[in-house]
């Protein structure tokens, strides 16, 4: 067992998808290193870097290997990110704040997102805000409705709820009536 570290453009690596690098970028990046099939690539030191679900991740990287995941997350445009949510800098590891998070549970798949997409404000995109070390910047991803034209709500298939990540006042009244409208409950995230 070991510890795993992430080139994400997602805070929170679990939810890479959401934001994701992809494996055109990733491939044109790396392309100077060793590359075993399907999407690993090796480092100098014998770090193995693995591409999956829009993420790069490597177990236990040394010291050396952190050194070159910021290097390539630097031409990405992307976090280095440890499973505890750390953001390590050329300086270490640091904590990086996030926006609250809220949930509207339970959501069924047979009403999302038609439910959101007929009220005002709500619009499917394949274009989603993040934030990256550079600044807020627009990337491409999986379709996913937005409020306002700026605000992400993304639904978890996993236990049916949708999250969006603000503290915007108006935005959480809208997911509020949103969550009305579905039958469920909006709520604050304890993560």
């Amino acid at each position: 067992m070991g510890y795993d570290v992430f080139i994400t453009r997602n805070l929170e690596w679990y939810h890479a998808a959401r934001c994701p690098i992809g494996l055109a970028e990733w491939r044109a990046v790396a392309a100077d290193l060793p590359w075993y099939p399907p999407a690993c690539v090796e480092l100098p030191d014998g770090t193995a870097l693995w591409y999956r679900a829009g993420a790069v991740s490597a177990k236990h990287p040394s010291d050396a290997a952190i050194a070159a995941m910021l290097a390539l997350a630097t031409a990405l445009d992307a976090w280095v990110v440890g499973e505890e949510l750390e953001v390590y800098t050329p300086d270490g590891p640091v904590e990086v704040p996030l926006p609250p998070a809220h949930r509207l549970a339970p959501v069924h798949a047979s009403d999302w997102p038609g439910v959101a997409l007929r009220r005002p404000g709500f619009a499917l995109s394949e274009r989603t805000p993040a934030r990256l070390p550079s600044g807020v910047r627009w990337i491409a991803c999986p379709p996913v409705v937005l409020w306002s034209a700026s605000v992400p709500l993304h639904r978890d298939a996993s236990d049916g709820s949708v999250e969006l990540r603000t503290d915007d006042a108006a935005a959480l009244r809208e997911a509020a009536a949103l969550a009305a409208d579905l039958g469920a409950t909006l709520t604050a995230d304890g993560g």
